[in-house]
């Protein structure tokens, strides 16, 4: 069986053979095939159109802590305005009187109550009490109102005197009831006296002035 086997094989070699060497010799042999190109799945994907990456975010300095504000400097007070009149008391120099004069004294005129006013002694015996106060020519104008005061005796009239450095500036007659306003000029006058006399009526005895110049004030020159 090995050996009929192996005859069959040769002769089916031997027959193939023969085809074939009678295609060659007894038909034209059929045009070659080109080899079909060979197309691997592995396809390179077509680079896509480079997308512009977005600009980087702009670099930003590293922000400081805010500063701390430091100590605040002490505000300076206001300026005070400086005072355009001065009460007449405050400038009082002196006087030639039997009792207190020329101090500040609280009175009323017309319902109204100053205790900025200034007090003066009335002479009883013909002689004069003169009350002084220093100007050193600072002032140009002195305002008051002329009166006796509630320990004044009835019928009583007084008669004042302002002089600037000696001279008569004003001259009026007061009595309980009748104040005198006075507004004399005193532009460069250094010392102003007040010189008050009784002239009618008859003095007591008081532990105060008769008289009041009523919230006498003086004005600075300027």
């Amino acid at each position: 069986m090995l050996a009929v086997g192996g005859a069959i094989t040769v002769v089916l070699v031997a027959a193939t053979v023969t085809q074939a060497q009678f295609r060659a010799v007894g038909e034209p042999s059929p045009a070659p095939v080109p080899p079909r190109p060979i197309v691997s799945d592995d396809r390179t994907p077509t680079p896509m159109a480079s997308m512009s990456s977005p600009p980087p975010p702009p670099t930003r300095a590293p922000s400081s802590p805010p500063a701390r504000p430091g100590p605040t400097a002490p505000s300076s007070p206001p300026a005070r305005a400086t005072p355009k009149t001065t009460a007449l008391f405050e400038v009082f120099s002196g006087a030639d009187a039997d009792g207190p004069s020329g101090g500040r004294r609280t009175a009323v005129l017309g319902g109204r109550t100053s205790t900025s006013s200034t007090t003066f002694w009335v002479g009883c015996e013909e002689t004069p009490a003169v009350t002084r106060f220093n100007l050193r020519r600072a002032y140009t104008t002195l305002s008051t109102a002329l009166i006796l005061g509630s320990a004044a005796p009835a019928g009583l009239k007084v008669q004042v005197v302002l002089r600037g450095d000696g001279a008569v500036l004003e001259r009026r007659v007061v009595a309980r009831g009748a104040p005198a306003s006075v507004r004399a000029r005193v532009t460069g006058v250094r010392t102003l006296a007040v010189e008050a006399t009784a002239i009618e009526g008859r003095c007591g005895t008081a532990s105060v002035g008769y008289g009041i110049a009523y919230d006498a004030v003086l004005r600075f020159a300027g």
